[in-house]
């Protein structure tokens, strides 16, 4: 059984970060229990605006924001979001309060505190975070084979049937079938799934708007299992479509493999892409599967398709031989 991510907070076994929000007590020598009972209001909201999806990440920002709030109370500063979510504010806390700190922790305070400002504040002037253009972006690895299986371990070590039901749609939706994470969000059996003709044999394959795509045959028993539920219901079950993050919020309270400290299904796709240009399918062929037009995909990809180039295999498929 997969050993699952969480933190101990308050002597209870924490694993989505809306529990660490309800848990959390800051400790004493940074914020004093009166303090708290006056400015944990503001750090909740505050943090949950923010929108975190991992455990790690949410308790790194509310005790960021706590201490934060705490020095803005000393300073009496009116305790509002627009009142103490200034630039200025946390250029100031972080100077003056965090110098014992070395320059990389004090950069990732400030960091913290300047996403939950930012989430946290309307009228404020913060500017947003610098866009990461594609070609700058770090190449996404795919998934070990023992991670895929630490997670095929972690499905049958869910907390809940929900957050079993999660991980079953993600696993076959975006590693079994390389959908996007907004392509998998409203997928159904009965609006989407079906078998398909290939060659003489049935395929079990997604219907998108845009391309048919085959699910790897290891995931679809997986699927049958998610037939259980309405299978009008998207296959990851229901979900706010208006909320700010609405997969981060499905992906809260799943319990991940002890190596994966986040679900991230960009990886899952890119493992999924792996996977197909293994099985020699052509380029164009693959494209229309991944949905994509772009020479840059296969750039990224390329460089964890193994290739044959130790017993001339490919020499002669190339030669036509």
């Amino acid at each position: 059984m997969a050993v699952l991510t969480g933190r101990m907070i308050a002597g209870d076994w924490i694993t989505s970060p809306t529990r660490v929000y309800e848990t959390y007590t800051p400790r004493h020598e940074y914020v004093p229990e009166r303090v708290w009972a006056v400015i944990r209001p503001l750090v909740v909201e505050s943090c949950e605006a923010a929108d975190h999806s991992s455990v790690d990440a949410a308790l790194a920002a509310i005790r960021a924001t706590a201490q934060f709030l705490c020095w803005c109370h000393q300073q009496e500063i009116p305790l509002t979001a627009e009142r103490v979510f200034l630039p200025d504010h946390v250029e100031r806390f972080i100077a003056t309060q965090t110098a014992h700190m070395t320059p990389a922790s004090r950069a990732t305070r400030r960091s913290h505190l300047r996403r939950v400002a930012r989430a946290a504040t309307k009228a404020v002037p913060w500017p947003q975070p610098d866009r990461v253009y594609a070609r700058d972006a770090p190449m996404t690895a795919p998934l070990a084979p023992a991670e895929v299986d630490a997670y095929w371990d972690a499905l049958r070590a869910q907390p809940t049937v929900t957050a079993e039901r999660r991980l079953k749609a993600f696993m076959v939706l975006c590693l079994g079938a390389g959908l996007r994470a907004g392509e998998a969000l409203t997928v159904s059996i009965a609006g989407h799934l079906g078998y398909t003709d290939a060659d003489g044999m049935q395929v079990c394959t997604i219907q998108l708007p845009d391309r048919v795509v085959p699910i790897d045959t290891r995931y679809v028993p997986l699927l049958h299992e998610l037939a259980e539920f309405d299978q009008s219901e998207p296959l990851v079950g229901p979900f706010n479509p208006r909320a700010k993050h609405p997969v981060g919020n499905l992906i809260d309270g799943i319990a991940l493999p002890a190596k994966q400290r986040t679900l991230r299904l960009s990886r899952f796709r890119i493992t999924w892409m792996v996977n197909v240009l293994s099985r020699d399918v052509r380029v164009s062929e693959f494209q229309a599967l991944a949905g994509v037009v772009s020479a840059k995909t296969l750039e990224t990809v390329a460089p964890f398709v193994p290739g044959r180039f130790t017993n001339g295999l490919w020499l002669r498929k190339a030669a036509g031989a």
